[in-house]
């Protein structure tokens, strides 16, 4: 089935930039001042992956240092975990082919970012990076993706046939799929075997599905 694309969303991390490791190694390092609970902590990080980091800053406080998180603790620790993050973030390689997509479909489909990122620090990230003129808006969580897809869809008065999601987690497939918005999936660390959507290694070959129209239209079919 062939649909005209109006609009591309994509998430980040794990996407366009390879920093879902970067993020990881920034939460070590940012708890690395109490090192006889910093594994602790990384268990739950890991085990929540789509709980926000703010979230994580007070379950960290409140349930494993036992510690009251006051209004100046949250401003401190999340200033150190967002310095740290920035310097690790900037310097991860790019998706293979991130650059490439970016130049390609800006100039026939506005792309915009859903993300668990934090807007600002996305905003921060893509300045240092030079990627700002390819993305005309940036939505980030809280609220949970779904809710974000379906605000887009409202506002724009966009069919969510003539969109696109690109994510690389079962939680924006589901995103997507609780708002019929079409789905590719980037194999990262959670791969998309057995459920139904499209798939790609990474970004050099999102055009198996999303086809450039002789009358400059972007196409997705879901068959390669």
């Amino acid at each position: 089935m062939n649909q005209i694309l109006k609009l591309i969303i994509t998430d980040f991390d794990g996407v366009i930039l390879e920093s879902e490791s970067a993020k990881d190694n920034a939460f070590r390092k940012c708890f690395s001042i109490f090192p006889e609970r910093v594994e602790e902590f990384m268990v739950y990080h890991r085990t929540n992956p789509t709980t926000d980091r703010y979230k994580k800053f007070e379950y960290f406080y409140e349930n494993i240092l036992k510690s009251d998180y006051t209004i100046d603790v949250k401003k401190w620790i999340s200033k150190r975990f967002n310095d740290i993050v920035f310097e690790m973030v900037v310097i991860s390689a790019f998706v293979p082919g991130a650059i490439n997509f970016l130049k390609t479909y800006s100039k026939f489909v506005p792309i915009w970012v859903v993300t668990g990122t934090p807007k600002k620090e996305l905003q921060r990230v893509l300045r240092a990076l030079n990627l700002e003129q390819y993305f005309q808006k940036i939505f980030s969580t809280p609220p949970h993706k779904s809710l974000i897809l379906g605000n887009i869809l409202k506002e724009t008065g966009l069919e969510p046939e003539n969109t696109i999601y690109i994510g690389d987690m079962i939680n924006d497939l589901h995103a997507a799929k609780e708002n019929n918005i079409n789905f590719i999936g980037r194999r990262n660390r959670e791969v998309f075997e057995g459920l139904q959507c499209c798939e790609i290694d990474d970004l050099r070959t999102v055009n198996k599905y999303l086809k450039i129209h002789n009358r400059n239209i972007v196409i997705f079919s879901n068959t390669e």
